[in-house]
């Protein structure tokens, strides 16, 4: 998609553009996947859509591993949908949050950021959240990007 801009003696087109990146984290012991697609025009972030895969560890694992998951699994769901941190972010203005477990006992939850609505300062306020969104204000996607890319994240193709 191309947007046009008029200004006062040119007109000049910037495109949108989408990049995937993924990378491994480590929290509390458990191994995360995060997968950031960040979505931007120029030096203005569009969307940041953040999927998390994280599996369950052993021991909830085996506390499972006799029950039928699906049965349960609405229940799993419910309660981590219900958790203080996860409700504060659903109530944001710009945020969409989804949570699921898969068969393999694997937690994927995804927060999609619209980064023209949401408020970064009330993101950066929340308990729970690592990073200071605020910092958004001033940066550029391509500065962002330079920054996972250094840190190991790896671009993956849609």
């Amino acid at each position: 998609m191309i947007v046009w801009f008029q200004s006062d003696a040119s007109v000049e087109k910037e495109e949108i553009k989408t990049e995937t990146y993924q990378y491994q984290e480590t929290d509390e012991g458990q191994i995360q996947t995060m997968t950031e697609k960040i979505t931007y025009q120029g030096d203005t972030f569009l969307s940041l859509d953040l999927l998390i895969e994280e599996p369950l560890d052993a021991e909830t694992k085996a506390v499972l591993a006799g029950q039928d998951l699906a049965s349960i699994k609405e229940e799993i769901i419910t309660s981590v949908e219900n958790e203080a941190s996860l409700s504060q972010l659903r109530a944001l203005k710009g945020i969409t949050t989804s949570i699921d477990l898969r068969e393999d006992y694997t937690f994927v939850a995804r927060v999609v950021i619209d980064m023209q609505v949401v408020n970064l300062d009330e993101l950066s306020a929340l308990d729970g959240l690592t990073g200071n969104f605020a910092d958004f204000k001033v940066l550029k996607p391509t500065d962002y990007i330079a920054n996972l890319v250094a840190q190991e994240a790896v671009r993956v193709d849609e």
